[in-house]
């Protein structure tokens, strides 16, 4: 089976996709690991949707500025955006450096 380069790029795009929900949970572990102003669950839960709301909002620039995949000059500058704000999260939660992480 031959792969096309429109399926590589597809792959790509919803890769994005993937990345962007783990920024969110990151975020939101991030946001509940530095404070200690959550008392109760109300509060988590607050500090969730606050995230997903965040979040959300990428997901929907995502997809307009690269038209789904479309656009690939934006497409390639959302997966060195994506890379560079996953990257950034090494430093709270320490790990093996990743393979895809563009520099």
């Amino acid at each position: 089976m031959v792969k096309s380069l429109k399926s590589d790029e597809l792959l790509a795009h919803e890769a994005g996709h993937y990345i962007i929900g783990c920024l969110c949970a990151l975020d939101f572990l991030k946001t509940i690991n530095v404070s200690e102003r959550f008392t109760n669950f109300e509060q988590v839960q607050a500090a969730l949707k606050s995230s997903l709301k965040k979040w959300t909002r990428v997901e929907k620039d995502y997809d307009d500025e690269t038209n789904h995949y479309l656009n690939s000059a934006k497409q390639k500058e959302w997966e060195q955006r994506l890379s560079s704000e996953l990257y950034a999260y090494l430093d709270i939660f320490p790990c093996e450096e990743p393979e895809f992480v563009v520099k």
